[in-house]
Order: structure tokens, then C-alpha cells, then sequence
């Protein structure tokens, strides 16, 4: 097979829409790379959703609230199409409260955290009475792909026996901010080849992520994953780690200048499947020392990660001559990072 000079053109559509070209491709591989981007696009691309919601004085979601214009089933609905996400963390909790006629939108949002909202004039609920005002708390996390509200409420009741008397309404969070990918092939010719594919793919995001950066990201998803097939690749990585592998010494302390520089990465980086990165991210397993310093016993007790999941994390651990059951405390790394 010759090599192709192989061109990639992005054409910003909107700030939510961009049309991304590559050409020319030999034939057959513009299916093969669209297919392949478009279902990772549309499955594995972190993002953040507003898991839980809490309203004053609503115990549950088929309810009312005197003065206000939508009942609480569409106030969920359009809270779930608020854009938005966090600057800086993968978790936090945003405030709307407002005391006078009129709607209310999403750039009515307050959080001690930094945060970006694509859709600022999103109307949340409408205020119809001069006596009534509306306090929403909002739970906001990062993840991958999409649980539902079932899931995270019972993660809830598992660990918050007194979410029998709370006034929390789970939802379901659907964390993709890629909200459409579609692809088609043109034919195309390249000096004396005239049967040559042009791959031309539309992205259509939430508007918190740039189109660019989802495909460099997906890219990076496909590659790493085709990379297991190269073997002797796969032994030389392992050999390499080796020089960067942790040492645990008799007092159970990191020795600083032999520290794997994977323990201060976010777990983003272990290519998970989704449901156990979501599993770790709703225990606030962020990064990855916090992971190595649990043990199988108590990443069993999460629930939905099962012995499934377990050895597909201890799998991935091993590559980077990890184990889960470390004794690696905060202390520790926090000096270690320095």
C-alpha cells in the first residue's frame, strides 16, 4: 500500500457544529476511520450532567410548586439541557435561587466552583406570582457515557441510610457532550489514482467542548487501543516501566526518585471501560494513587462494579506495574508531587 499525503481540513461551523475532511484515504479506509471515530464520539468523550437535584420543599418529582409556571418533571427536563461544565474539578454543586416574575434561566447559576454555560439563555422554569421564589441545588460530575438514575440512586441509599427523609431527585446523566456525528465518502483522486476515498465527518457538540479537541481525543481512544496488537510494542513499554516502577520500602513509604509518574495522573488516562470509570468517579476515585490504595474488598463494594470490572482494573494496573492494595497515603505524594 503507498503512502498518501493525507490532508485534514476543520471547518468551524458554529461553535457547536464543525465539518472535519480527510483526504484522500485508500479506498475502503474512509469507512473503516469513520465508523470507528463516530462510535467513539458518541460513546466514550468525558463530559459533565447534573446528576441530583434538590428543590425547597419537593420530596419527589411528580409534584408541584405553587407559583411557578412547569410542574417538577419539566423543570428536570430542561435542567438536563443545560450545557455546562466545570474548569477545573470533576465535581461540584451549582445553586439557582431567584424571588421575582419572570423565567428562570441558566445563566442564573451560582457555584463556589469555575464553571462554563454554552447556553446561557436556557430557560429552566418560568415565575408566575409576585410572592414566590425558587432555590434549586444541583449536583454536577464528570463521567463518561451515560448511568442512569436508578444506578445512582442506589449508590445514594447504599452509603445514606437517611435518604429515606432527603429531599434528592436523581437523574439521569448522560455525560457524551457529543450530541451528533454523521460521516460520508466522496470519491477523490491523487496524481494517477482516481479511486481514492475523501472521509468528510459532521460534529454537532453541547457547546462545552471544542469539535477539534473530540476528535484529537477519539483519535487518541482508537490508537491506544489498536496499539495491543502490536506486541513487540506491548513488551518494550513493559520493559521501559520498569525503570519507573514504584518502590514500596519496609515502612511503606514511596521512595521519591523511583516514583511512577502514572500514580499523579487522572484515571481518564487508564482507558477504563465505561462503566467502571463511571463506578470509580461517583466514589470520587479521581486519580490514580487513589485507586492503587483501595483494595479489591472494598472496589467490590461499590455498587455496579463487579468481578468484571475488578479484573479489568487490576489488567490495566498491572501494565503500569501497579496493584490495587497499596499503602500510599496523601501525605506522602503531596510532597512527592513537589
Amino acid at each position: 500500500m503507498k503512502n498518501l499525503d493525507t490532508n485534514i481540513n476543520v471547518e468551524n461551523i458554529s461553535k457547536k457544529e464543525s465539518i472535519i475532511t480527510l483526504s484522500p484515504l485508500e479506498k475502503g479506509f474512509g469507512h473503516t476511520i469513520g465508523n470507528s471515530m463516530r462510535r467513539i464520539l458518541l460513546s466514550s468523550i468525558p463530559g459533565y450532567a447534573i446528576t441530583e437535584i434538590e428543590i425547597d420543599n419537593i420530596f419527589h418529582e411528580y409534584s408541584n410548586k405553587y407559583g411557578i409556571k412547569e410542574d417538577i418533571i419539566n423543570i428536570i427536563l430542561n435542567i438536563k439541557e443545560i450545557s455546562i461544565k466545570l474548569i477545573n474539578d470533576d465535581i461540584g454543586i451549582l445553586n439557582i435561587y431567584k424571588n421575582e416574575i419572570g423565567p428562570v434561566k441558566s445563566s442564573d447559576i451560582t457555584s463556589d466552583k469555575e464553571f462554563f454555560i454554552y447556553n446561557k439563555d436556557h430557560v429552566i422554569c418560568n415565575i408566575t406570582k409576585n410572592d414566590v421564589s425558587i432555590n434549586i441545588k444541583m449536583k454536577i460530575q464528570k463521567g463518561i457515557g451515560y448511568i442512569s438514575s436508578s444506578e445512582i440512586n442506589n449508590k445514594y441509599i447504599n452509603y445514606n441510610e437517611k435518604n429515606i427523609m432527603s429531599h434528592k431527585i436523581f437523574i439521569d446523566a448522560i455525560y457524551n457532550p457529543i450530541e451528533n456525528v454523521s460521516y460520508k465518502i466522496e470519491t477523490t483522486k491523487f496524481k494517477e489514482n482516481l479511486d481514492l476515498d475523501k472521509l468528510i465527518i459532521h460534529i454537532i457538540t453541547n457547546g462545552t467542548i471544542d469539535s477539534k479537541y473530540a476528535i484529537e481525543y477519539a483519535s487518541k481512544l482508537l490508537i491506544n487501543k489498536l496499539n495491543i496488537f502490536n506486541f513487540n510494542n506491548y513488551n518494550n513499554n513493559i520493559n521501559n516501566n520498569n525503570n519507573e516502577k514504584i518502590i514500596i520500602k519496609n515502612n511503606n513509604n514511596l521512595e521519591k526518585n523511583n516514583v511512577n509518574p502514572i500514580l499523579f495522573k487522572s484515571i481518564d488516562n487508564l482507558d477504563l471501560t465505561v462503566r467502571s470509570y463511571n463506578c470509580l468517579k461517583l466514589e470520587s476515585i479521581n486519580y490514580v494513587y487513589d485507586l492503587v490504595s483501595k483494595t479489591e474488598f472494598e472496589l467490590l463494594k461499590i455498587p455496579n462494579l463487579g468481578k468484571k470490572s475488578l479484573l479489568e482494573i487490576k489488567n490495566i494496573l498491572s501494565l503500569y506495574e501497579l496493584k490495587l492494595g497499596m499503602n500510599i497515603n496523601d501525605k506522602n505524594l503531596l510532597n512527592l508531587k513537589k
